[in-house]
């Protein structure tokens, strides 16, 4: 064999994952995100993978012009439940293309107008942002997977998410969501509060289904590093047992992942 086939053999192996980490996909109810960042999400019970996937979407920009992102997806429910949708999840890693090498995610500095709050949080030594939210279930991706699969969603969704960026060009969320409950009022912020809202309830019982939702949420999935773990067999995107058919149309990025920005520093490749 020519050193020229050795050294495009060795290349290939790497570029598998044959040292660095094992291939995205699933081990179980394992979602492993791939090379970069190098993750292992695994929802608590009774959650379970009912749809996976990969799409392209479109982001928007601080300019005229729109980004194009990969985005690996997997969702979460209870998969023989009926009617009401009661609990629900989902994982995205968005990636720009290598053709949209210039952008990077905007910064997630401010509490957005659906958001209670954004926090710092460490999760199994990785840092992440953590929001508490709200989110109507008209236009959204996931609840219309869900009703395009004969279930019902509520009107409204509560919701805590938790996202991290990889090196401003790849940005994961794991979220968990339940049906708002109904003494929970909505009340809007101003721009000199940065546009956020507050959850607000008449009794003090309301108080405390907002905590046990955020308690729930907090146990939902755990977050760990698949750093060192070498290649494991994984299923594919998209081989899940239980599947549900994904919505026709892309995700609405702004809502579920963020923004971007023109790159102001180039980055030096690699895993943080």
């Amino acid at each position: 064999m020519t050193r020229a086939r050795v050294f495009v053999l060795l290349l290939g192996l790497l570029l598998m994952g044959g040292c660095s980490g094992p291939y995205k996909g699933f081990q179980g109810e394992t979602m492993y995100t791939g090379q970069t960042p190098l993750l292992m999400i695994t929802p608590s019970p009774p959650l379970k993978v009912v749809s996976s996937g990969n799409t392209w979407a479109r982001v928007d920009t601080d300019t005229n012009l729109k980004a194009t992102a990969s985005v690996d997806y997997a969702l979460y429910g209870e998969p023989d439940a009926q009617g009401l949708v009661r609990q629900s999840g989902h994982a995205l890693v968005a990636s720009f293309s290598t053709v949209d090498a210039g952008w990077d995610f905007a910064p997630e500095s401010f509490a957005r107008s659906n958001e209670v709050y954004l926090g710092a949080v460490k999760i199994n030594g990785l840092e992440w942002v953590e929001h508490l939210l709200y989110e109507d279930s008209e236009g959204d991706w996931v609840s219309n997977m869900w009703l395009n699969n004969g279930r019902k969603v509520p009107e409204r969704w509560i919701a805590k998410r938790w996202s991290r960026t990889y090196f401003g060009a790849t940005r994961v969320v794991v979220e968990y969501r339940e049906p708002m409950p109904e003494c929970v009022e909505v009340r809007y912020g101003t721009k000199l509060l940065g546009r956020g809202s507050t959850f607000s309830g008449a009794t003090s019982e309301c108080g405390s289904l907002i905590r046990d939702f955020e308690e729930r949420a907090d146990r939902s999935f755990e977050i760990l590093s698949s750093r060192g773990l070498g290649n494991v067999p994984l299923a594919s995107f998209g081989a899940a047992e239980q599947r549900l058919t994904r919505p026709q149309g892309q995700p609405n990025m702004n809502k579920m992942v963020g923004t971007a920005r023109a790159r102001r520093v180039l980055k030096a490749w690699g895993d943080d």
